[in-house]
């Protein structure tokens, strides 16, 4: 009877060790599921560094050159602006406007053009005016005179002020217009990358701390390439 219950107690052990031996792989099988899992979705999240990808682009080259060339189309613009002192108001806004198309027809060139001339015309009659002698001057020869006079001082005190802050600004406003549309550039080509590579999201290192799979090294030599 009791070599019978050793026996009985001997087999129960075996079969509990079985048990024990079938839940630890099972457990371990599920454990490596689990991580493989996590590596998989850790594969798809990846960082980026946009300051350094744009810094070893083209894009810095790029920026400072198309920055040169609105300098320039702004120089060029004032220079027109401050031979117009002596166009009236009107003449003036007209004028503005014209001189603010980036692309004028020939039409508008050639208006430009006039106006140009016809503010010339008048600072040549100014000129000739103040230079006779007073008494020689008759009282239409005055009044005119100070019409001009007074034209040239609103223009320059209150009018040229203000367009050349214009200017500058529209300048300002086109260089940061360049650089906004760079760095979507930039951005469209880390998302060629990432779909490439099956990564679903890519994360700039200014907001995410730390991620494995760091691909602004990848990105910068796709991007050189072109």
């Amino acid at each position: 009877m009791r070599q019978t219950r050793n026996s009985l107690l001997l087999w129960l052990g075996f079969a509990l060790s079985g048990v024990c031996v079938v839940v630890g792989t099972a457990h371990g099988r599920a454990g490596k599921e689990n991580q493989d899992e996590v590596n998989l979705n850790l594969s798809k999240v990846a960082v980026i560094d946009m300051g350094r990808l744009y810094d070893q682009s083209s894009a810095p080259k790029d920026y400072e050159r198309n920055e040169q060339e609105i300098a320039q189309d702004a120089d060029k613009r004032m220079k027109l602006v401050t031979g117009i002192e002596y166009l009236e108001p009107v003449e003036i806004q007209e004028f503005l406007t014209l001189v603010g198309k980036f692309t004028p027809t020939p039409q508008e060139s050639e208006r430009v053009s006039a106006l140009q001339t016809l503010s010339n015309t008048r600072g040549t009659e100014m000129r000739n005016l103040s230079t006779k002698d007073a008494a020689s001057l008759t009282l239409a020869d005055k009044k005119r005179l100070q019409t001009l006079i007074d034209a040239s001082r609103t223009f320059r005190n209150t009018y040229l002020p203000n367009i050349e802050a214009q200017i500058r600004n529209s300048a300002l406003a086109r260089a940061q217009t360049f650089r906004v549309q760079q760095m979507n550039d930039l951005r469209t080509a880390v998302g060629r990358y990432a779909k490439d590579k099956g990564i679903q999201h890519v994360f700039d290192s200014s907001t995410l701390i730390y991620s494995p799979n760091d691909i602004t090294d990848k990105v910068i030599e796709k991007v050189k390439k072109k």
